[in-house]
């Protein structure tokens, strides 16, 4: 995927606070990366796995709760997050209770929070120091709105090399590269000249 470098003036405000981090896909995506650096990358995929529910169709929001729960909240989930037992209380309370999908739509609201207070207060200002986000930051200062692979943008700031300069290459070596290989003439067979026998004169 392709993405826009964000503005320094972009990347300056996912320092001001963590609303505004996970409110920018991009920011998001560095938060994701510097999170799967901490082995807890699943806060953030949680959390925006909640907010797709939230905004998505009624037919397709009883197959995505029970995706979101399988995969964060059931017992030995996969991508199991960090939650206490009476958040955990809380939110199978609620996804029982809930019959609908307005009411489906919102029933993670108190592991959602818990979630998000927990990035928030403990991962959220180590990333603020981290060299994933000064790195951004220094990137965007010198690269601007170029348009690069975000994880380039991340991990691949070295200046550009230069390219170097080859000397021009002569007529004959250039007609050389231009033929097939089996026609170079390195690779023609040398005939050998055969004496011509000279007829037999008629008598």
């Amino acid at each position: 995927m392709r993405v826009e470098v964000p503005t320094e003036r972009r990347v300056k405000r996912w320092g001001l606070s963590v609303q505004e981090l996970v409110k920018d896909p991009i920011g998001r995506q560095v938060l994701e990366t510097f999170l799967e650096s901490e082995f807890s990358s699943e806060n953030i995929r949680f959390w925006i796995a909640i907010q797709d529910l939230k905004y998505s169709p009624n037919d397709q929001i009883d197959h995505k709760t029970e995706r979101i729960y399988e995969e964060f909240l059931a017992p030995g989930a996969p991508a199991q997050v960090n939650v206490d037992s009476r958040t955990l209380d809380q939110t199978l309370d609620c996804l029982q209770k809930a019959t609908t999908a307005s009411t489906r739509r919102h029933a993670f609201t108190h592991s959602e929070e818990h979630v998000f207070t927990l990035m928030a207060k403990d991962s959220y200002p180590r990333f603020v120091r981290s060299q994933i986000y000064k790195g951004v930051l220094s990137a965007a200062q010198q690269q601007g709105s170029r348009r690069l692979g975000w994880r380039n943008f991340i991990f691949n700031m070295g200046a550009a090399k230069k390219p170097q300069c080859k000397p021009a290459k002569t007529r004959d070596e250039l007609h050389s590269q231009n033929l097939p290989k089996q026609l170079s003439s390195d690779s023609l067979p040398v005939r050998t000249a055969h004496a011509v026998r000279p007829e037999a004169s008629a008598e």
